[in-house]
């Protein structure tokens, strides 16, 4: 709104009224800065009005982007980099909390309570060219980029970071096919409607079943495409972070409210409720015999960080302190349980029996992981790229991606599927060359979290509100 003003000499969606004003705040379109100051260049009006989107996803994701888009844009900086999330809070993808706090280890650990769960491509590039515009307009662009400098500023000073670990469900290593389709063609087969800033999928009994950080409720897409979707309440209204499918239910973490809920997903009863102990709850995976929950600190007072193993069948819980490390995320298979460090650029793999652990360096910005085809496949936000390495942990090969922020990952039909969040596009990897195969597939704004069973995956899309179903061949 300030850029706008210092361009034209007007606020936007200035109205006779403060009642007004603000009618025109949410629904009115953004104003066209050309049409109040025809002086203004159309590249700049251009970044002007994504500024003014009235969806947050449709906007720059931070203060410097703008900044560097608008001085590119009048041909005074060089063609912007790739574009970083750095929200935090509400305001991150995927809804959370995400200001964890780093707290040594002190030795001890809080127990948990007893409530039964049982039983129930960028780079700085080549300088644009510069054009004749008017005199002001660079100083002006100076002036914002300027500020979100300040800004910047201001985050890391208050403790901010340029990273925004999400929490969507554990959707990865679901069993399927093991058929080699990785090479046959994919496509899009239908795009499903859902509730808004869906950031969690898993498949269970026939269904894919898709949770959202702004509702208390599960959404249940057929599998197959065919019968009516089925809705199951949840008990919170909002907050939710991960869901996972394993030993016959589904399991549901609320972030804030640092607990885990388990899910009869035939009759939708909730067959279990447990409180994690202060901080917040991140993500859920189940498999290697047991349910593994990731928890963090987010104040001083709450106890490190720390993985919780709950014992599906007698409830029974132990936890494994991840303090120094972090919790970024957690899948299982191949006998360990694998989690990606929130702090470190490393993937830790942990016995599940002994609690033993080995840990290997990956890439840089935030993770999600998938096991699959007797490896482990780690995302690297930052590098756009994905780490692959063996069950030893002995041979890392990154294999580069061609879309940008990938996140969400998961494996079926000897396919490594990932959403590239900032390209808006799926793309696949055969295992067994450790290659990209086919283009990319366009999907919704900001793919998220991928679930995968049999030829099919689903990626939920945050600005979209929606989820996509893609098919091999």
């Amino acid at each position: 709104c300030l850029l706008f003003y210092v361009l034209t000499g007007v606020a936007p969606y200035r109205r006779d009224s403060d009642e007004a004003t603000l009618y025109a705040h949410l629904n009115d379109p953004p104003p066209d800065a050309t049409a109040l100051s025809p002086d203004v260049p159309p590249a700049l009006a251009d970044v002007v009005d994504r500024a003014l989107a009235k969806d947050p996803d449709d906007r720059f994701p931070s203060a410097g982007d703008l900044g560097r888009a608008a001085l590119a844009a009048v041909g005074d900086g060089p063609a912007p980099p790739p574009e970083r999330v750095v929200a935090r809070g509400a305001a991150a993808p995927g809804g959370f909390l995400d200001d964890e706090t780093a707290i040594p280890d002190a030795g001890s650990r809080t127990p948990t309570a007893p409530t039964a769960l049982a039983g129930r491509g960028g780079g700085a590039g080549t300088p644009t060219r510069r054009r004749a515009v008017p005199g002001w307009v660079a100083p002006v662009a100076s002036l914002v980029a300027g500020a979100a400098v300040v800004l910047v500023a201001v985050l890391l000073i208050s403790g901010g970071k340029d990273d925004n670990n999400t929490g969507a469900g554990a959707a990865g290593g679901t069993p399927s096919s093991t058929t080699p389709d990785a090479t046959a063609g994919a496509h899009v087969v239908k795009t499903y409607k859902v509730d808004p800033r869906p950031n969690a999928i898993a498949y269970a009994r026939g269904r894919v079943w898709v949770a959202s950080s702004h509702t208390g409720r599960l959404i249940g897409i057929p599998a197959r495409g065919n019968g009516a979707q089925r809705t199951i309440k949840l008990p919170w209204k909002g907050g939710t972070t991960s869901v996972a499918a394993g030993f016959g239910s589904l399991w549901v973490t609320n972030g804030e409210q640092a607990r885990l809920v388990r899910i009869n997903p035939a009759t939708g009863a909730l067959q279990g409720d447990r409180a994690l102990g202060s901080g917040e709850v991140v993500v859920v995976a189940a498999g290697e015999g047991a349910v593994w929950v990731g928890r963090r600190a987010i104040k001083t007072t709450d106890p490190p960080s720390s993985i919780v193993k709950v014992d599906p069948k007698g409830g029974r819980t132990a936890e494994i302190p991840f303090g120094q490390e972090g919790v970024s995320w957690i899948t299982t298979g191949g006998g360990y349980v694998w989690v990606p460090n929130r702090r470190r650029a490393r993937v830790s793999r942990i016995d599940p029996a002994t609690g033993a652990r080995k840990s290997t360096a990956i890439g840089n910005g935030k993770h999600r992981a998938v096991f699959g085809a007797n490896a482990i496949w780690v995302t690297n936000y930052d590098d756009g790229t994905v780490t692959e390495n063996n069950r030893a942990l002995d041979n890392d090969a990154p294999v580069a991606l061609p879309v940008r922020g990938p996140l969400g990952i998961a494996y079926g039909a000897h396919t490594i599927w990932v959403a590239g969040q900032l390209d808006n596009a799926v793309v696949r990897i055969d295992p067994a060359k450790g290659e990209v195969v086919g283009d990319p597939i366009e999907v919704g704004r900001s793919p998220f979290a991928v679930a995968a069973h049999g030829r099919s995956a689903w990626v939920t899309n945050l600005a979209s509100a929606s989820v996509t179903r893609i098919d091999l061949g």
